[in-house]
């Protein structure tokens, strides 16, 4: 929790930290949106920019049913710099 001490707790803040408490975990929108109390649509807005910006991956693991999950890009600078701030 400590970037919302930091940034407040506005949704963005939320998905980040939980995306980086369940960094081993590939989700899909619904499991982060039920997670961070986010509305489906906003979380699938963030989920976009955090793409875009190479902070998330889309996983290439198959699972069952249609959803897509995804995980952090442990590769990502910010990501990185983001874990040494949550330590």
């Amino acid at each position: 929790m400590k970037l919302q001490k930091i940034f407040g707790s506005g949704p963005q803040i939320r998905i980040m930290e939980f995306l980086l408490d369940f960094d081993e975990y590939h989700v899909t929108i619904s499991d982060i949106a039920r997670e961070t109390n986010a509305s489906r649509n906003t979380t699938t807005k963030i989920l976009k920019n955090l793409f875009i910006e190479g902070l998330i991956e889309q996983s290439k693991r198959k699972v069952q049913g249609r959803g897509k999950y995804f995980i952090l890009n442990n590769k990502s600078k910010i990501v990185k710099l983001l874990r040494q701030m949550c330590i």
